[in-house]
């Protein structure tokens, strides 16, 4: 048997890490946002039982985001100096 189960307590937990990964975008709304959209999409898994599709909705959910506006908090650019050149 699962961990968190078959129902709810996977959508939440899944729901949880997929919030909690974003935080390296240092923003609240990142994780917070990111926390809605785990939820559905571990939904969308457990009613399909297909990783392909939750992906396809992940990514039409992440042009939508950039698309109005905010992007912002789910992308800074590339590391500083990565490069090759010094940072500052």
């Amino acid at each position: 048997m699962p961990v968190f189960g078959d129902g709810v307590g996977a959508v939440a937990a899944g729901a949880a890490a997929f919030g909690y990964v974003h935080i390296i975008f240092g923003s609240w709304f990142s994780v917070a946002a990111s926390g809605v959209g785990g939820w559905i999409f571990a939904t969308r898994y457990l009613r399909t039982q297909s990783l392909f599709t939750a992906s396809v909705e992940h990514s039409i959910y992440g042009i939508i985001v950039f698309t109005v506006g905010l992007g912002r908090y789910f992308y800074h650019g590339a590391l500083p100096g990565a490069d090759g050149q010094k940072a500052g």
